[in-house]
């Protein structure tokens, strides 16, 4: 009888684990489907600038960053750029170390101010001067990657490749097309 009961707790423990696998394979391909729903466009294929982008992870920040060789003026350092990247994309790139299908990354653009109320010495970020995003996506782009510029809009425009974007994320890209070695969010 004792032998009956143990062989039926087995039997439990096999089908509990068996539905645990099963949830988790399906909430892994759930999120790659989530992730692949994520950009939208509209009917002229322009990408619709997400409503939750202030909420994406923050990667990290420059300012002055340039990329062509040119003399740095720190009395007039240029933009500020604030990288973000989609929340969904960056949980499954910490889990897997790909960047999956329709990752997508926002890079903001705000000026440096100086003569702000309080401020005592350095630059601070002032107004904002556009968004550009960078979607991975091999279904989508030749080269993996492609390039949308916003402005100031709601909607953002692909920049046709070949394109400066796409020229300098392949030969300078750490990971992917991504400059990783840019943000130790994603770096490390």
């Amino acid at each position: 009888m004792a032998r009956l009961a143990y062989l039926g707790i087995l039997a439990s423990l096999s089908v509990t684990l068996g539905g645990c696998i099963d949830q988790a394979a399906t909430a892994e391909k759930n999120a790659s489907a989530n992730l692949s729903d994520i950009p939208q466009f509209n009917s002229d294929g322009e990408l619709v600038l997400p409503e939750n982008i202030d909420e994406w992870v923050f990667l990290g920040s420059s300012i002055g960053q340039r990329y062509e060789d040119v003399e740095f003026d720190s009395g007039s350092p240029g933009m500020f750029q604030v990288v973000r990247m989609e929340p969904t994309a960056y949980a499954e790139y910490k889990r897997t170390g790909e960047f999956p299908d329709g990752t997508m990354f926002a890079l903001s653009f705000y000026t440096a101010e100086t003569d702000v109320p309080t401020n005592q010495a350095g630059f601070v970020m002032g107004d904002s001067h556009g968004i550009e995003i960078h979607m991975r996506s091999s279904e989508r782009f030749e080269s993996g990657s492609g390039f949308f510029n916003f402005g100031m809009g709601d909607t953002g425009q692909l920049i046709p490749a070949p394109n400066a974007c796409t020229t300098c994320h392949a030969e300078h890209a750490e990971t992917d097309m991504v400059f990783t070695q840019f943000y130790p969010v994603i770096r490390d």
